[in-house]
């Protein structure tokens, strides 16, 4: 179970999905989740213990968009999966309102030998 303390305001560091399956639930309230696939994260590296060091906030609101991007409003009693290799970016938009998600992730041996 994770407190969300990062809001629309605060800068936007992809995490790289390292684990072959990990869902994100909403318990309570809601957070906003921004996911990209894998090709593009030649926008995002450097990498370090699989966090993005680029803040990518002026990369989302360039217009044209050069990054391919979907961001999701995930509510109370909705669940979302996170594809291996993929990154992810959690907040929540009005941060008055308690949220409790649900940080499910599925260790196996190919975790650590893949």
């Amino acid at each position: 179970i994770q407190n969300i303390i990062l809001d629309d305001k605060s800068g936007i560091f992809f995490i790289k999905q390292s684990h072959l399956m990990q869902c994100f639930a909403c318990i309570t309230g809601e957070f906003r989740i921004i996911i990209t696939p894998n090709d593009q994260r030649k926008f995002l590296e450097p990498f370090k213990n699989n966090v993005s060091t680029i803040n990518a906030t002026p990369i989302l609101d360039k217009v044209p968009m050069e990054m391919n991007f979907i961001e999701i409003i995930i509510r109370t009693g909705n669940l979302i999966y996170i594809p291996y290799g993929w990154h992810y970016f959690i907040y929540k938009s009005d941060l008055s309102n308690e949220t409790v998600i649900l940080n499910c992730i599925n260790n196996t041996l190919l975790n650590y030998f893949g």
